[in-house]
């Protein structure tokens, strides 16, 4: 981080979209564990009743939205210790910079969302994960600066 005009310069927003990124990508892995541990199950799905086969992918559908939501809520406490700490980095500027500093990580988020949000080629989990987030951060950020220019 350096000191360019009193406005600190960071990546805090690439960072964040990055390692969001790399820590899904960890998790993806559950995701295709599931995949081929349900293609070795498919012999013995056949050999259950129709209603079964339902209930067990009502089990399924649940258990994955279940680590969804567990997924999400881990990024976003990680996401608001990374927030806290910009935000103590630049609470001894002015209230402009720090509404500039804000300013230049939101800007990239906001393009991340747009990006994923038109994007076909990502699994509609990974997709739904990666919303979320991203609009964390940027309700997080939202709040500040508007909290900033309250205070102004």
């Amino acid at each position: 981080m350096s000191n360019q005009n009193g406005l600190f310069s960071f990546s805090t927003a690439t960072f964040a979209s990055e390692n969001t990124v790399k820590n899904h990508n960890k998790f993806t892995i559950l995701e295709e564990n599931s995949s081929a541990q349900e293609e070795k199950e498919k012999p013995k799905q056949e050999e259950n009743s129709s209603g079964a086969i339902a209930e067990n992918k009502q089990e399924k559908a649940k258990l994955v939205k279940n680590l969804n939501t567990l997924l999400v809520e881990a990024y976003k406490i990680k996401i608001d210790q990374i927030l806290d700490n910009l935000k103590e980095n630049i609470k001894e500027n002015s209230v402009e910079n720090q509404i500039k500093a804000l300013t230049m990580v939101l800007i990239p988020v906001n393009s991340k969302i747009k990006i994923i949000e038109t994007k076909s080629d990502i699994s509609p989990n990974r997709k739904e994960i990666l919303i979320l987030v991203l609009k964390h951060i940027k309700n997080n950020l939202d709040s500040e600066i508007n909290n900033l220019l309250e205070n102004k």
